[in-house]
């Protein structure tokens, strides 16, 4: 009965410690590689305007990624 105890306690701490292990290697596993689009303004409201009037405005886009950036479609909201 002894041994039985001892087993299971050597059995908990061996799962403790391979836990730890990929829990650690999780936290210094690199960000992915590639693209990151990074807004700085995600959106813009209009000062009321005639109507008729062509307004516009610029966003910025920045990319943090580490490849480059392709943007192939916008959609005006």
């Amino acid at each position: 009965m002894k041994r039985r105890t001892w087993r299971i306690y050597l059995m908990i701490l061996l799962s403790a410690s391979v836990l730890l292990a990929v829990t650690a290697m999780a936290k210094e596993t690199p960000k992915k590689k590639g693209p990151e689009a990074v807004y700085p303004e995600k959106a813009f409201h209009f000062k009321p305007v005639l109507e008729g009037t062509i307004v516009s405005h610029e966003f910025k886009i920045q990319n943090k990624g580490t490849s480059e950036l392709m943007i192939q479609r916008v959609k005006p909201g």
